[in-house]
């Protein structure tokens, strides 16, 4: 099959602008030589012919989807950031992951590839992720929802240039389906679409694992045996044994995933139905996280043991006792201390607090609001303010400090000059010499350095984090004992130095049950924080939010409060929203009102005049996207919305020379 340079070209062109900026540097690796070079990604579409040369004595032609530092590197340390995160899917077609996507009501790729045996998909994000670490987890948690390939986690991961052609029996040509290179999405937005990495609610094994005593034959074959006593289960029960069967593989035998799947398999196949092999893998794949005593424990279980001292024959015991020392103290001793409070009965002083709710319905502008009233010395919406004006800390991983949070603070009516932000964190070693710069601040490692800044200035009384997640440095935001070593030093800085920490948080993926227990990652979060407030849409009215309470540790339970979002002149040339809140309370509960937007989703009034304004406007035929784009915001629709209105008016998206339409299917469209 012939490929012309023009093909190439535009393939490698498209492909680069979705995933990289002009001057990333690409490591571009041939294989099966394995050689690699490097290229900025502006020179790397003027490489075609180099590259399509190899290509044609059967060389693969993979790139490095993230940029590394410099030039020459091929490993993990050598990679700079991420911008996208991206799956392959093995032996599929286009339509199938379109399927997939749609029926998963997850956000449409920036760029798809058909591989030649498979597709690749990209979602590039609006900020890249610096933490690399972090981007592996979310690229867990991708694979997860997906089921795609499980091993595109490792940040030097190399991928098919598309373009070219893939040389495996059958070879077949790699190119572009899709590229929309100004489809780019925020990571909470991607994130509250990711399934949580299942994990159970206890504490870390203090014990590290046991080393096993038998060698992997032995350990293999007794588990087998062991395994042979399972019966057989008809429904309901199937999952639930699986994951107990897989833990019992994993932990008990301390047998690896490769080495516990027959035998899981064996037993399936007793099963009345059995299982799908992706529930299976699944709960393979989770039960390592389940148990808290030791791995290989069954392995290493011999006769009971004395509870008498081991002595050597010299009559010693052979290992030394660590005294432990319980420190207390008689209740007697307490002095009892009022409860200070930043928003009276609402948020505390000394304690954290949480603001949560799903993406775009004004949470971070209350955190704008609230910092007025501190800054300002001014009356909270509902209650007097008894503190003088103080100072605020902002550590947001997600606004532009310009363009949104200045003109959001403006509009608030906060004093600006009380305000301050962490850009990122210097550190340097005991002669002041600069070892890592431009570092992002994390609560894991950077907590001593904002004790410091707060002891410096006295009258700081807030810091707000937005959103938390994205300052948890290298720790797992879904494993409860590490977010509870986090949270609990940053808790004792509030409680040490008196001020309030308000974090901000999503929702997960679940759209039912205990809103405490819909909290993204970890239920530490919520156990963490003294008071948890909700942000959600008020059902009965589209212009209105709602700030329910959720949780109040510290306080009987206040009612909630409803407000609206307004614009605001800032200057001649900038306009910055703000928040309004209304004078009479909201005794709604959240999971009232959580359970009444649900089914308001799912068929709504507004959904009905969104199918018929869409049959309207595209009656006489297809329409530029970025024309509907404009009669959408013309006629007060949320493009979210509209969106999830388009299947069922039968609209399609499609593309032409380059430039997207939407179409009417009059097939498909409801009348």
């Amino acid at each position: 099959m012939n490929i012309t340079p023009d093909e190439i070209e535009k393939n490698v062109t498209e492909y680069c602008q979705c995933v990289y900026e002009p001057d990333d540097i690409v490591e571009v690796r041939t294989l099966p030589s394995g050689k690699s070079n490097w290229f900025t990604a502006a020179s790397l579409i003027s490489s075609n012919g180099q590259l399509s040369g190899e290509n044609n004595t059967g060389q693969h032609i993979y790139v490095g989807a993230n940029p590394r530092k410099q030039q020459g590197g091929t490993a993990a340390k050598h990679v700079k950031l991420a911008r996208c995160l991206f799956a392959d899917f093995d032996n599929v077609t286009v339509e199938d992951i379109k399927k997939l996507l749609s029926s998963a009501d997850f956000p449409e790729p920036t760029i798809t590839i058909f591989s030649g045996h498979g597709v690749h998909c990209y979602w590039r994000l609006t900020k890249p992720i610096s933490d690399l670490s972090q981007w592996t987890l979310y690229q867990k948690r991708l694979i997860q929802t997906l089921n795609s390939d499980k091993s595109i986690h490792d940040p030097p991961r190399i991928m098919r240039l598309p373009g070219f052609m893939n040389h495996k029996e059958p070879s077949a040509r790699s190119y572009i389906v899709s590229a929309e290179p100004d489809r780019k999405y925020l990571l909470a937005d991607i994130e509250e679409n990711l399934e949580v990495i299942v994990e159970e609610v206890i504490s870390e094994p203090v014990n590290p694992p046991a080393k096993s005593k038998a060698n992997g034959l032995e350990k293999t074959g007794r588990a087998r045996l062991y395994a042979a006593k399972w019966e057989g289960i008809a429904e309901p029960g199937r999952n639930n044994k699986a994951y107990a069967h897989a833990a019992s593989l994993i932990r008990d035998f301390a047998l690896t995933e490769a080495e516990a799947w027959p035998i899981l398999q064996e037993w399936n196949e007793k099963n009345s139905p059995p299982l799908s092999e992706i529930e299976l893998r699944k709960a393979l794949t989770n039960s390592g996280q389940y148990g808290s005593h030791s791995v290989g424990e069954k392995l290493n279980k011999t006769k009971p043991i004395s509870s008498a001292p081991k002595t050597s024959t010299s009559g010693k015991a052979p290992d030394t006792i660590i005294p432990i020392e319980l420190r207390t103290i008689c209740m007697a001793d307490v002095k009892p201390k009022m409860v200070k409070w930043l928003w009276p009965q609402r948020m505390p002083l000394g304690s954290l607090s949480m603001i949560v709710s799903n993406p775009g319905l004004g949470k971070s502008l209350i955190t704008m609001l609230i910092s007025t009233k501190v800054t300002t010395g001014n009356d909270w919406p509902d209650s007097k303010n008894e503190n003088p004006p103080g100072h605020v800390i902002l550590i947001s991983g997600e606004d532009n400090l310009e363009d949104t949070i200045r003109p959001r603070l403006d509009a608030a009516g906060a004093d600006v000059n009380k305000v301050t932000a962490i850009l990122d964190v210097i550190i340097r070693d005991d002669e002041g010499k600069i070892l890592e710069e431009e570092t992002l601040f994390s609560l894991n490692s950077h907590i001593p350095g904002l004790r410091k800044r707060i002891e410096a200035n006295k009258d700081i009384q807030l810091i707000i984090i937005d959103p938390i997640s994205s300052f948890m440095g290298k720790v797992d935001s879904h494993r409860n004992s590490e977010v509870r070593q986090v949270l609990s030093k940053l808790a004792k800085l509030a409680q040490d130095l008196n001020v309030a920490v308000v974090c901000i948080s999503h929702f997960n993926k679940p759209n039912s049950g205990n809103a405490n227990y819909r909290i993204i990652g970890s239920i530490a979060f919520n156990a963490a924080a003294r008071a948890v407030w909700y942000v959600t849409e008020d059902p009965d009215d589209d212009k209105k939010r709602l700030f329910l309470p959720g949780k109040s540790n510290l306080a009987e339970e206040q009612p909630g409060m409803s407000y609206k979002i307004e614009s605001v002149d800032v200057s001649d040339t900038i306009t910055a929203p703000r928040v309004v809140f209304d004078d009479e309370p909201e005794y709604r509960t959240i999971d009232e009102v959580l359970s009444e937007n649900e089914s308001k989703d799912r068929k709504s009034p507004q959904q009905d005049k969104i199918i018929d304004f869409l049959n309207e406007a595209l009656a006489q035929g297809p329409v530029l996207a970025t024309d509907m784009e404009e009669l959408i915001e013309t006629n007060g629709f949320k493009m979210v919305t509209v969106k999830r209105a388009k299947k069922e008016a039968g609209v399609e998206s499609k593309r032409q020379d380059g430039v997207w339409f939407w179409e009417l299917n009059n097939d498909d469209a409801t009348m």
